[in-house]
């Protein structure tokens, strides 16, 4: 499901697996991972405690990484590794193929 018009604007993407699926925060860029095998024997507390250790680690791990200037992610990785394409003459991170292809996608989608 996508929408454009909520409020607050939350950034979420949710994938669903045979064997597990995640749910991935994009505004924080965390990532929780839900295992669909062995939920029964556990109880749900446990389960709750597991999704809040995640959070936890991803959180402290995403603030070092900000703090030591190694906090980059989605388009300025991007844009660096276009840059440095560029300069060493290889292919670069992303095709002009691919980015119609995500264009097409999304004309499609509105």
């Amino acid at each position: 499901t996508i929408s454009t018009s909520i409020v607050p604007k939350h950034r979420f993407l949710r994938i669903y697996g045979t064997e597990m699926s995640v749910h991935i925060d994009l505004a924080t860029n965390t990532l929780i991972r839900f295992r669909t095998s062995g939920i029964a024997k556990v109880s749900k507390a446990l389960v709750n405690l597991d999704h809040g250790l995640q959070l936890l680690s991803e959180t402290i791990t995403k603030t070092i990484a900000t703090l030591l200037g190694r906090g980059r992610h989605g388009h300025a990785v991007l844009i660096e590794r276009f840059y440095e394409s560029l300069r060493q003459g290889i292919d670069p991170p992303v095709t002009g193929e691919d980015g119609r292809a995500v264009v097409a996608v999304l004309d499609h989608i509105w």
